[in-house]
């Protein structure tokens, strides 16, 4: 049973993993993002072994920020020099 900290948590990742990711998503081979989605929502969240708090979310999140912002400048760098998307 969810308590209602973990209810939140899986309406956010529902709505911005379903309704807002998924449809601009592009999915890199090697792991299905609608399959990790699942797993995060009905294993991840209900173990109670993998404890999370919205402290350690943003210290890790904050982490892995300059990671996917300078990942995404050199795709766009790539795209843009051959002009195709």
């Amino acid at each position: 049973m969810y308590c209602s900290f973990c209810q939140c948590r899986k309406a956010t990742v529902f709505k911005v993993g379903y309704e807002e990711g998924m449809p601009v998503v592009v999915n890199p081979g090697i792991v299905d993002p609608e399959v990790f989605i699942r797993a995060v929502i009905e294993v991840r969240f209900p173990n109670p072994y993998i404890p999370d708090t919205p402290q350690r979310i943003a210290i890790d999140t904050s982490q892995k920020v300059g990671i996917r912002f300078v990942s995404g400048l050199i795709w766009i760098q790539r795209v843009s020099k051959t002009n195709t998307f």
